[in-house]
């Protein structure tokens, strides 16, 4: 598992909705998860491990794997 660390830039002010807050993840997840060695990524906000988009329909409290 990959642990990344994202600047609050991230998410500021996001109101994009589920499907293109997935998107971002999935793009995030997916190229990093073409390393062998990488089967999830924990993304993080701030170092805060409960992050996610303000309108909490795509949070970061668990790992993201392939095919989210």
């Amino acid at each position: 598992m990959v642990v990344l660390n994202f600047s609050e830039d991230l998410i500021r002010e996001q109101n994009l909705g589920e499907e293109q807050e997935l998107k971002i993840i999935r793009s995030i997840v997916n190229t990093l998860t073409e390393l062998i060695e990488v089967d999830s990524v924990k993304i993080n906000i701030e170092g805060n491990e409960a992050s996610g988009f303000p309108d909490g329909h795509v949070t970061f409290e668990t790992p993201f794997g392939r095919g989210i």
